[in-house]
């Protein structure tokens, strides 16, 4: 699963996506499958910056055992319990969901640039 950050459609920064093979909905929020966010999905106190304002957005993405929370400069946009979903029999089959990469990336096509700062990796105690 992925935590979005999308520039062009900043509302969508720290919506929840499945990238599994054979899978790929939006995990968080919960929509149909097939159907896409929109920006009526995303919390209305939302604030997201850019490098013309001056500031830097900060993303804090919490994850202990099948809860996963994304705060997104102090608003709590994902807050998801995965029981079921982020360990179904594909995810299993696939051994993703439960555990995997972190990784920062941007799509090929998409004419973003994006700087990251103070990035911190913790393990959390049982």
């Amino acid at each position: 699963p992925q935590i979005d950050i999308n520039p062009p459609e900043p509302w969508r920064s720290g919506m929840m996506w499945d990238e599994t093979r054979g899978n790929q909905p939006w995990i968080y929020p919960d929509i149909p499958q097939g159907k896409w966010v929109d920006q009526s999905m995303a919390p209305k106190d939302l604030s997201f910056y850019y490098a013309a304002d001056g500031c830097w957005n900060e993303m804090k993405i919490t994850v202990h055992g099948m809860h996963v929370k994304a705060v997104l400069n102090g608003t709590v946009v994902t807050a998801f319990h995965g029981e079921g979903i982020l360990n179904d029999a594909l995810h299993q089959k696939l051994q993703v969901g439960e555990k995997g990469y972190i990784a920062l990336q941007i799509h090929i096509n998409d004419q973003l640039k994006i700087r990251y700062k103070d990035l911190r990796i913790k393990e959390l105690p049982n």
